[in-house]
């Protein structure tokens, strides 16, 4: 996971780090208390039992196997944010770029 804090928050007041870096221990805990849940339920779990103000963009991936073993990239990302899955050959092909 990949979080950050938004800055406007410190014209408030805030410090908008102390969001994303709970954010981000309690994504960690609750995966670990069930790595089959959905990601986007993680993070919105995560966001409701974060006692710190402020907001965070994020992006989330996780690679597991599905029961025909194949591969899967399951991902999820909340503002801003995005991601690149790249190929690496003489130079690097981008394979897949998210949304904002």
């Amino acid at each position: 996971m990949v979080a950050d804090g938004v800055g406007g928050w410190n014209d408030s007041g805030v410090d908008p780090a102390k969001f994303s870096k709970f954010l981000c221990k309690k994504v960690g805990e609750l995966y670990d208390q069930d790595m089959s849940r959905a990601l986007k339920d993680i993070l919105v779990d995560a966001v409701k039992q974060n006692p710190n103000k402020g907001s965070s963009t994020a992006v989330m991936a996780k690679l597991s196997t599905d029961a025909n073993e194949f591969d899967i990239l399951e991902t999820c990302n909340l503002g801003d944010s995005a991601y690149l899955i790249v190929r690496p050959n003489f130079t690097y092909e981008t394979v897949f770029r998210s949304k904002e």
